[in-house]
């Protein structure tokens, strides 16, 4: 599961080391009080009862893919407390963790030179259905 194309998992790192960061992300979100009670419950209560019910999307006994699907449910669960958990939290955690720097930044408009001019070409309709360029 390629974790940098979910939103809330995106910590920059890829693989394993990712992960471990949204690992710790995910505890100190548990932890912290202004997260919603009913999140800090439902989520793990749902990834644990997927644990303990028999009937598992692909069976346990067949080596590597049986426990394949249970990870797959706990990197899920990860995603969804981070996702659903107030951003501002999230974001604060994330920089208490040195995840801040991996952090997409808001681009700010490069610096133009002296004289320098921009153009910009298009096409466009008017509203008598002509078409200018």
């Amino acid at each position: 599961m390629n974790t940098n194309n979910l939103p809330g998992m995106s910590s920059g790192r890829g693989g394993l080391q990712g992960v471990m960061d949204n690992g710790q992300l995910v505890w100190r979100l548990l932890q912290d009080d202004r997260v919603p009670t009913p999140l800090k419950v439902a989520i793990p209560l749902g990834v644990a009862v997927y644990f303990i019910m028999p009937l598992d999307l692909i069976p346990d006994f067949i080596p590597l893919l049986g426990q394949l699907d249970d990870l797959g449910v706990v990197l899920l669960g990860m995603t969804l407390l981070i996702n659903m958990a107030p951003r501002a939290v999230v974001n604060e955690h994330r920089a208490a963790l040195g995840m801040d720097l991996l952090l997409p930044k808001s681009r700010a408009p490069l610096p133009r030179k002296a004289g320098s001019k921009t153009v910009i070409d298009t096409t466009y309709e008017t509203n008598n259905g002509e078409r200018r360029v």
